[in-house]
This record gives C-alpha cells, sequence and structure tokens, in this order.
C-alpha cells in the first residue's frame, strides 16, 4: 500500500484495466514441424481413413427424405431437378423485378 501511495496510481479495477490486443500467433504445439535441409519447415499431414469419417445420413422418415430432397441436389435425380427449378424460379423472379423498375416496361 505504501508504494501505490506515493506513485499516486489507481488500484486496478474493472474500469480501468485494458483488455490485451489478440495475438494473431499460430502455436505449433500441435503439429511439430521439422526442419528440411534448406531451413524450410515441413508440415505434416494426418492422412484421414474411413473410419475417422462419419456414417452418412440416412433419411428413414418421409419427413426427412422430403429435407434430403430439398437440402442436398446430389441426394437423388429429383432433389437435382428441384433444386435447377428453383434457381431457374429465382432468377425469372429477379429478372422481372430489375425489368419492372424500368420506366419503358410500366
Amino acid at each position: 500500500m505504501q508504494k501505490l501511495a506515493n506513485s499516486q496510481e489507481k488500484p486496478a479495477t474493472k474500469a480501468n484495466q485494458v483488455a490485451p490486443a489478440p495475438t494473431n500467433k499460430v502455436s505449433h504445439k500441435a503439429t511439430p514441424q521439422i526442419q528440411s535441409v534448406s531451413g524450410m519447415p515441413i508440415v505434416q499431414v494426418k492422412v484421414l481413413k474411413d473410419r475417422d469419417h462419419p456414417a452418412p445420413f440416412v433419411p428413414e422418415t418421409t419427413i426427412q427424405k422430403l429435407f434430403m430432397t430439398m437440402e442436398d441436389p446430389t441426394y437423388s435425380t429429383s432433389a437435382y431437378y428441384t433444386s435447377v427449378s428453383v434457381m431457374l424460379l429465382i432468377m425469372v423472379s429477379s429478372i422481372s423485378f430489375i425489368l419492372e423498375t424500368q420506366p419503358n416496361m410500366k
């Protein structure tokens, strides 16, 4: 307390504390690097095996199948055509909205 009184400093409170600036340093603890002959670091790459990937989602109910049809165009042929038709409708709608703003189209 004596040092605080002599130096005329305020005690640290939440109001006058400054948060440390974030650093963009990357920690290399998780992936050790090996120095090559030229001095450039060699990054080790982990090869993923089939056991590292989760099992694919297989829809069972009608609602899940409908969701997959609307969500993933690669799910089935009907999903692909649904995706294409939705994109065409969005494009037609956008073009008609733009043309609607033209004075000679009113």
